[in-house]
């Protein structure tokens, strides 16, 4: 299976996770840490790495590059 297939296995709490750590400067490594930590199972029931989590980010929040402007 490839690493599309497994990200569509993705809760959407843990892709929006790794959206909002990322969106708020947190490094890849970092939050693959904070996921291991905290307990949360990849897609196949293993570690996160930092590698992991970059692919996730890039698949699935290419509009997270962008910074947020508040309105007003």
């Amino acid at each position: 299976m490839g690493v599309s297939a497994t990200c569509e296995r993705l809760p959407d709490n843990v892709v929006s996770f790794i959206v909002v750590a990322r969106h708020n400067g947190m490094s890849y490594h970092r939050i693959a840490s904070l996921m291991n930590r905290i307990g949360l199972a990849s897609a196949r029931g293993g570690s996160w790495h930092a590698s992991t989590v970059a692919r996730v980010a890039q698949r699935h929040a290419p509009f997270a590059r962008v910074p947020v402007r508040s309105a007003g």
